[in-house]
């Protein structure tokens, strides 16, 4: 997955989305937004899209530019694929993967990224701890 971006998840399974989007607005204590395909954006989803609108290569400059630090909690069937994107794309991933690890590592990191597959209790713990933490430093 491409892990959150504003609170919201922006690609991740199904599943794994309708997951995450509860744990989101559960730590929020508010009830998960939802959209319906082909329906009118709301006037912040308007005013959000108005200000993306910049051409894939400036952002992928300014990408490069700062070069991010990314908290990658990954599966291990993906995470050599997802540091070299990640890498590619002129960030700088951390495959971090330990629940110890993570509550440290994240007020360093500039955007967390968010695997949910083989997910078991411990990466759940892990996951959630990524999550609840990205929404308290305000963490993309």
């Amino acid at each position: 997955g491409r892990g959150l971006k504003g609170g919201h998840i922006t690609a991740v399974s199904p599943h794994g989305r309708h997951l995450l989007t509860r744990i989101v607005a559960n730590r929020r204590g508010s009830e998960p937004e939802s959209t319906v395909e082909g329906e009118e954006g709301s006037e912040k989803d308007k005013r959000m899209t108005d200000k993306l609108r910049v051409s894939p290569g400036e952002l992928l400059s300014k990408l490069r530019e700062k070069a991010p630090l990314v908290q990658c909690i990954q599966n291990m069937v993906a995470m050599d694929i997802s540091a070299n994107a990640i890498a590619a794309a002129g960030a700088s991933p951390a495959m971090v993967s330990s629940e110890l690890e993570t509550p440290e590592f994240i007020t360093m990191a500039d955007a967390v990224s968010v695997n949910m597959g083989t997910l078991t209790r411990a990466r759940l713990k892990e996951i959630t701890t990524a999550v609840d933490m990205a929404i308290s430093t305000k963490t993309p």
